[in-house]
């Protein structure tokens, strides 16, 4: 039953992605369109539930990711299709603008958009602080203070009500 559901939802995604594209002259393989796998942070479901009920209007990565991918940022327009840890799309986002900010300079209205916990600075460092070393040790870069974040503001586009 639960394959089902999911292979139905699939299938709904990949038709809205379809309407999509030919409404705005696009493909699965536009230089504008980016396919990630969704990373969560602490808790998978709550994350997800706030990233699909429009709560959490911004997601962030640091910034030396993009470079050990060989991939350019996508600019405010770029949209984004969003895999679970198994590739099964469940959010299409739309970019709606672009900040880089030094971890040390991280503020609540940055983390009132990410909404991981409650949304404070405290507590998106407390949260977020593990995981940023550990990518920031992936990708063989300190990571202090001066480590820069990539933070995509971003619009839900699909699921939508």
């Amino acid at each position: 039953m639960l394959i089902a559901i999911e292979g139905n939802l699939q299938s709904k995604i990949d038709i809205f992605l379809d309407r999509y594209f030919a409404e705005h002259d696009l493909s699965k393989i536009d230089d504008n369109v980016r396919y990630l796998e969704h990373n969560f942070i602490i808790d998978a479901d709550e994350e997800k539930r706030k990233l699909l009920s429009g709560e959490m209007r911004a997601v962030f990565k640091v910034n030396a990711w993009l470079d050990a991918q060989a991939l350019t940022p996508l600019g405010e327009g770029g949209i984004l299709v969003l895999a679970d840890q198994y590739g099964q799309a469940f959010a299409v986002i739309k970019i709606r603008d672009i900040d880089i900010i030094k971890y040390g300079d991280m503020n609540a209205e940055f983390t009132q958009a990410f909404m991981i916990g409650d949304g404070s600075l405290q507590n998106w460092k407390d949260c977020c602080a593990e995981f940023l070393n550990k990518e920031c040790n992936q990708l063989k870069v300190d990571f202090d203070d001066n480590t820069e974040i990539l933070v995509t503001w971003i619009e839900l586009l699909y699921p939508s009500d």
